[in-house]
C-alpha cells in the first residue's frame, strides 16, 4: 500500500464531512423538519461549555466541555414538540477528533434511552453527523445527551434536528424532460405561488425564506438508465440585489448552487451545475440550507445527460513572441460570468473576454512591471451596447476606482496612467453596478512591462545552483535514492562545507539586497533540531553570520513519519532560511557562504540560493483599519489572535479591509473570513506565525482577498488532524489569493466546496508537510499561476474530485521543484481540467511528474483533462510500497475506467527517472492523445525503465510528433492496448 493510501481515510471524513453536513441529514424527499437547535443555544450544564476554538461549525460555535474533567455531569438539552405520535430521527452534529469512536448518553423526558455512539473524524474541525431513530408521542419533549460514567465522552456538539418521515411521493423527472418545480415534493416551508408574472406552468416555489432556512425543499426523482454526467438546468428570479445560494442535494453528495441577481422578481433566469449518477432511481432535491442565503424562487427544472464522446483536438498554441508587452485577455482569468468570445472582429490573439453583466463577473490580467511606479496602462476594448460603461479596477487585489469604456464600432484602445508594483501582479477589470451591457476586452498593455514565462512561474528572484557555483569544497555525487540527500535537493546535487574555511560563492547576475538560502545542517540527538549560522561575504567582507537551522527538517521512520532519530530512514534533509542584508549588492558581487570559526555544524549542506532585490514596504490602503489598532504588538512574542480577529469583524462591518504592517504578529488559531481584504506591507515585511501548528486564513464565503504578506508556521512533522492549512475553505465567488508566502505548515492552500471562480497568483509555497496545493470536491473554475512550490510532504498540486468535481480549473505557469512525497501535478477525476505551461523538477519518492486518473476513488474524468505546454525534468519516482516504477507522466486507472478524452500535447520530458509514459493498471483506458510530446532520456538500470513508454491496461492511446532520443527507446505493450501511430514519431 502507498503511504498516501494512509490518507485516503483521512482525506475521505473531510469529504463527508462536506457533503453530509446538517443540510442533507435526512433527504428531504422523505422527511420533514420538526426541530432545530444549535447546540450553543441549547441548555446546558455539569461543565459544557460554548467554545469556537474550531471552524466549521454552524451558528456562533459548538458546545464542548464533554471532557474526562465533567465526567458524569457534563449534558444538553433541548425541546421539541411533535404533532403526532410515532417515530422521528435525531441527527446531532458533531467532532471528534480523538481518533477512536465516542459515546454519550442519550435521554429523552429524563428518560434513559441508550447509549450513543460518535466514530471519529480526521480532526477537530471534521464535523461529522450521527443519526439515531427516536419514538416521541404527540406534544413536547425534553431531548438530551449526557456524559455519563459508563460513557467516554471527550467530543464536542454543533447542532441537533429532529424529522419525521414524511411518506409522500416525489414526482418523476426523466432526462430531456423539464418539471414544474411546483409540482415536486415541498416541505419544510415551500409552497406553490404564483404572484409574479413571467413563470412557466402553474406557478413557481416560494417559501425559501429566512423563516424556513434549514428547511425548505423542492424534490423530485430521477430514473437513470445509463450510469454518467447529468445536467440540471434551474430557473429562478432572484430579485434581492445580490447573489444567492441553495444546496442541491443526491443521495451521495451536496453542491452549492449560486443563483445571481435577477432584474426584479418578474424577471427569470438560468443556472446549470453538474453532477455524476449511477444506474437507478435516484432522489434530488433543492434545499435552502443552514449555511445558505436562500430568498429566491425555484421556476422549473430541466435534466439532460452530459455528452463524453472525444472531440477532436485543436492544434497547440504558438508560443507568444518574447518581446510581448500586451497581455491577452484570455490568457488571463475570468469568471462570475465573464466569458470568451472567439467571433467578434477585431479581436487579436485567440478572441476577447466579455464581460457580462453578472455582479461577480471579473477579467483579471497577470502583468509583470518592469519596475515600481506609475506608468501608462492601455486596455484594448469592444463596447458596442451605445452607452458607456462602468467597472471597478482593483490593482494586485486593492481598490484604484473606477474605469468607464465609451462606445465604440469596434476594437479601441484607452490608456489610465496607474501605480503599479515591479513584477508579477494582477489588473482586475470588475462588474460595476452601474454598468447595464456587456463589453470586451481584448488585452491590456504596459509601458514598462516584460513578458511573461512561457513554461513555469515568473519569480522576483534569481536562482542559483550550488553544484555550478565556485567551491572549494565536497560536491554530492548525483543521486536518486530515497533516504539520501542529493537526491532532495534541486538538480540532484549539492555541495558540502565540511571543513573550516570550506566556502561555495556566487557570482551575482542580477542586483541584490536579500536572499534565500537553501540549506541542511545535522539535527540534535534528540530530533528536536538546533540552530546555528553561517558566514556571509560579499567581494571578500564579511556581512553577517546567517542563521540556519534543522528544527523544521529531518523526519524518520514511516508514513506520517515523525522526529524520532531512533526510528532510522531519515529524510526531508532542507530547509530555506532568508535574510534582508541592509544594503543592494550589485551585478558582479561575489556572495560566498563560508564554515568559519563561528560555523559549529559538524556539516553545512548547501543547494540553492535565491537573490531577490526587494523593493520598499508597501503602503497602508486607503480606509484600511490596521491590526495594531486593536492591539496587536509586532515582535513581542505573544499572541496577537484576539486583536486580529477584534480587526477582522470591524473591518467586515465599516466595509472595508484589514492592514497587516511590518512585523511579525503571532497567531494561536486560524481567522474565518468572508467578504474581506487582508493586505500586508509585503511578504519580506508582513509576517503572520503560527503557533503550535494552528494558524492562517479559513475561508467561509465570497469576496476574500488576502495578499501580501507571510504566513509562517511552525509544523515539524505531519499530524494531519491536529495542525493547520495555512489557506483553507470555501473561498465562494471573487475571491483572490495573491503574492503570499507560506511555509512550515500542514498544507500551503486546501480549497474546499464551493469555491467558485478563485484566483491564486504569485504564491510561494514551500517546505509544507502534506499537499502544497489541494482543490478539493466541487471546485470550479479556479487558477493557481505564477506560483513557485518546493519541499511538500505530499502532491504539490492536486486536484481532488471526491464525492463531485473539480470542474474547468487549472494549475498555469507554475515551477514545483522537489515534492518529496506524490507528484508534481495530480488530477484525481474531475470535469475539462488541465495542467498548462508548467515546469516540474526532482520528484521524489511514490511520484510522477504529473499524474491523472482515478486514484483515491474521486468521481470520473469527464471533458477533456489536457497537459500543455509542460516541462518534466528528472521527474518520476519509486514506489516503495509497490515496488513500482512510476513514469514522469502517469495515467493510472484505479478505481475506474478511463473513457474521457486526455490531451499530452507540446510537453517535453527531459532525463525521466523511470519511464517517461506509464498507463496502468489492469483497467480501460483509452482516447489518449500525445502529440508534440519529445522525450529526452531515460534512465535505464536494466530494470523496467529500460522502457520509453509502458502501457499496463486495455485501451489505446494516438501518438503524432512523439520523439524518443538519448536513452531507453524500448515501449512495453499489453496486448489488450493499441498504440497508434499517427505521422513525424520516431524513436519507439
Amino acid at each position: 500500500m502507498n503511504a498516501k493510501h494512509l490518507l485516503v481515510s483521512l482525506k475521505y471524513c473531510v469529504l463527508m464531512s462536506s457533503a453530509i453536513g446538517l443540510n442533507t441529514l435526512i433527504n428531504p424527499a422523505y422527511a420533514q423538519t420538526i426541530s432545530q437547535q444549535e447546540a450553543e443555544n441549547a441548555n446546558v450544564s455539569g461543565g459544557a461549555a460554548f467554545e469556537t476554538e474550531h471552524a466549521g461549525y454552524y451558528g456562533t460555535g459548538y458546545l464542548g466541555g464533554f471532557t474526562d474533567g465533567n465526567k458524569g455531569s457534563a449534558a444538553v438539552s433541548f425541546s421539541a414538540s411533535v404533532p403526532q405520535s410515532g417515530q422521528y430521527t435525531l441527527a446531532t452534529r458533531y467532532a471528534n477528533g480523538t481518533g477512536s469512536a465516542k459515546s454519550l448518553s442519550l435521554y429523552i423526558d429524563n428518560q434513559y434511552v441508550q447509549q450513543v455512539y460518535f466514530n471519529s473524524g480526521s480532526h477537530w474541525a471534521d464535523w461529522l453527523s450521527q443519526t439515531n431513530p427516536i419514538n416521541l408521542t404527540s406534544g413536547s419533549h425534553t431531548i438530551s445527551l449526557r456524559f455519563d460514567n459508563q460513557d467516554s465522552g471527550n467530543i464536542n456538539l454543533d447542532a441537533f434536528t429532529v424529522t419525521s418521515q414524511n411518506q409522500q411521493t416525489a414526482p418523476a423527472l426523466n432526462v430531456n424532460q423539464q418539471l414544474e418545480l411546483e409540482d415536486a415534493l415541498l416541505t419544510g416551508g415551500a409552497v406553490a405561488e404564483s404572484n409574479h408574472t413571467g413563470f412557466s406552468g402553474n406557478g413557481f416555489v416560494g417559501g425559501f425564506t429566512d423563516s424556513n432556512k434549514g428547511q425548505a425543499s423542492s424534490a423530485f426523482n430521477v430514473d437513470i438508465s445509463e450510469a454518467g454526467s447529468y445536467q440540471l438546468t434551474l430557473s429562478y428570479a432572484n430579485g434581492t440585489g445580490s447573489d444567492r445560494t441553495i444546496s442541491f442535494n443526491t443521495e451521495q453528495a451536496s453542491q452549492t448552487i449560486t443563483l445571481p441577481a435577477t432584474n426584479n422578481w418578474d424577471s427569470w433566469a438560468s443556472v446549470s451545475h453538474t453532477f455524476d449518477l449511477t444506474q437507478g432511481t435516484h432522489q434530488l432535491s433543492y434545499l435552502f440550507g443552514n449555511n445558505d442565503s436562500g430568498n429566491v424562487n425555484l421556476d422549473s427544472v430541466a435534466l439532460s445527460q452530459v455528452s463524453t464522446d472525444p472531440t477532436d483536438p485543436t492544434d497547440p498554441p504558438v508560443e507568444p513572441p518574447t518581446n510581448s508587452d500586451a497581455y491577452e485577455a484570455e490568457d488571463g482569468f475570468y469568471a462570475g460570468g465573464a466569458y470568451l468570445s472567439t467571433s467578434l472582429t477585431g479581436a487579436q490573439g485567440e478572441g476577447a473576454v466579455v464581460q457580462s453583466t453578472a455582479n461577480s463577473s471579473r477579467i483579471i490580467a497577470t502583468v509583470n512591471a518592469s519596475q515600481t511606479g506609475l506608468q501608462t496602462v492601455a486596455f484594448r476594448y469592444n463596447n458596442s451596447s451605445g452607452i458607456t460603461q462602468k467597472a471597478r479596477l482593483f490593482i494586485d487585489g486593492i481598490d484604484a476606482g473606477e474605469m468607464t469604456f465609451e462606445p465604440t464600432t469596434g476594437f479601441t484602445t484607452k490608456a489610465y496612467n496607474l501605480n503599479l508594483h515591479k513584477g508579477v501582479g494582477t489588473l482586475t477589470i470588475a462588474q460595476h453596478s452601474d454598468s447595464s451591457a456587456e463589453y470586451a476586452i481584448d488585452n491590456v498593455s504596459l509601458e514598462q512591462g516584460l513578458p511573461l514565462e512561457f513554461r513555469g512561474a515568473t519569480t522576483p528572484y534569481k536562482a542559483y545552483e550550488a553544484e555550478n557555483a565556485q567551491t572549494n569544497a565536497q560536491v554530492l555525487a548525483p543521486s536518486r535514492v530515497f533516504h539520501s540527500v542529493a537526491a532532495e535537493a534541486s538538480g540532484r546535487q549539492a555541495v558540502r562545507l565540511n571543513n573550516t574555511g570550506d566556502f561555495v560563492e556566487f557570482t551575482l547576475t542580477e542586483a541584490a539586497n536579500a536572499f534565500v538560502l537553501r540549506s541542511s545542517i545535522p539535527d540534535n540527538s534528540s530530533g528536536t533540531g538546533q540552530i546555528n549560522q553561517l558566514a556571509v561575504f560579499a567581494d571578500g567582507v564579511k556581512l553577517a553570520d546567517h542563521q540556519v537551522s534543522s528544527l523544521f527538517s529531518w523526519v524518520y521512520g514511516s508514513y506520517p513519519y515523525g522526529n524520532n532519530p531512533s526510528q532510522g530512514s531519515a529524510q526531508r534533509f532542507f530547509d530555506g532560511s532568508r535574510m534582508m542584508l541592509g544594503q543592494t549588492l550589485p551585478v558582479g558581487t561575489v556572495l560566498r557562504f563560508e564554515k568559519d570559526a563561528n560555523s559549529t555544524a559538524n556539516y553545512y549542506d548547501i543547494d540553492l540560493l535565491e537573490t531577490e532585490l526587494v523593493e520598499a514596504p508597501r503602503a497602508k490602503p486607503t480606509g484600511f483599519v490596521s491590526i495594531t489598532d486593536f492591539g496587536a504588538v509586532a515582535d513581542d512574542g505573544q499572541d496577537d489572535l484576539y486583536a486580529i480577529q477584534t480587526a477582522i469583524a470591524d473591518a467586515k462591518a465599516q466595509g472595508t479591509g484589514v492592514w497587516i504592517p511590518q512585523g511579525r504578529f503571532i497567531v494561536s488559531d486560524r481567522f474565518n473570513l468572508s467578504d474581506v481584504s487582508v493586505i500586508g506591507a509585503g511578504p519580506w515585511y508582513s509576517v503572520i506565525a503560527g503557533l503550535n501548528g494552528k494558524g492562517g486564513f479559513y475561508a467561509t464565503g465570497d469576496n476574500v482577498t488576502i495578499a501580501h504578506l507571510m504566513i509562517d508556521g511552525d509544523v515539524r512533522y505531519r499530524d494531519d488532524a491536529a495542525f493547520h492549512a495555512a489557506l483553507e475553505g470555501n473561498f465562494g465567488k471573487g475571491s483572490l489569493l495573491q503574492n503570499i508566502w507560506v511555509e512550515h505548515t500542514k498544507v500551503g492552500l486546501w480549497g474546499s466546496a464551493g469555491t467558485d471562480g478563485l484566483l491564486a497568483v504569485g504564491l510561494r509555497i514551500r517546505n509544507t508537510f502534506a499537499d502544497g496545493v489541494n482543490l478539493h470536491t466541487d471546485i470550479k473554475d479556479t487558477h493557481i499561476t505564477q506560483s513557485m512550490i518546493r519541499n511538500t510532504g505530499d502532491d504539490a498540486l492536486a486536484m481532488w474530485s471526491s464525492g463531485s468535481p473539480v470542474t474547468r480549473s487549472a494549475f498555469i505557469h507554475n515551477t514545483v521543484q522537489v515534492p518529496l512525497l506524490g507528484n508534481g501535478a495530480g488530477i484525481y477525476g474531475g470535469t475539462d481540467n488541465a495542467v498548462l505551461n508548467n515546469l516540474f523538477a526532482d520528484t521524489l519518492t511514490g511520484s510522477a511528474g504529473v499524474a491523472i486518473g482515478t486514484r483515491f476513488n474521486p468521481v470520473p474524468l469527464a471533458g477533456v483533462t489536457r497537459v500543455e505546454n509542460t516541462t518534466l525534468l528528472r521527474t518520476g519516482g519509486y514506489e516503495p510500497n509497490w515496488q513500482a516504477q512510476l513514469g514522469a507522466i502517469w495515467i493510472y486507472a484505479d478505481s475506474a475506467d478511463i473513457t474521457a478524452p486526455i490531451e499530452v500535447t507540446n510537453v517535453d520530458i527531459i532525463d525521466s527517472t523511470h519511464q517517461a509514459i506509464l498507463v496502468s493498471w489492469q483497467k480501460r483506458v483509452e482516447n489518449l492523445l500525445f502529440k508534440n510530446v519529445h522525450i529526452d532520456g531515460v534512465q535505464a538500470n536494466g530494470t523496467a525503465s529500460d522502457f520509453s513508454m509502458e502501457f499496463q491496461a486495455q485501451g489505446n492511446a494516438y501518438f503524432e510528433d512523439v520523439t524518443v532520443t538519448n536513452g531507453a527507446s524500448g515501449v512495453n505493450v499489453w496486448p489488450e492496448f493499441s498504440l497508434i501511430k499517427g505521422s513525424r514519431n520516431s524513436g519507439f
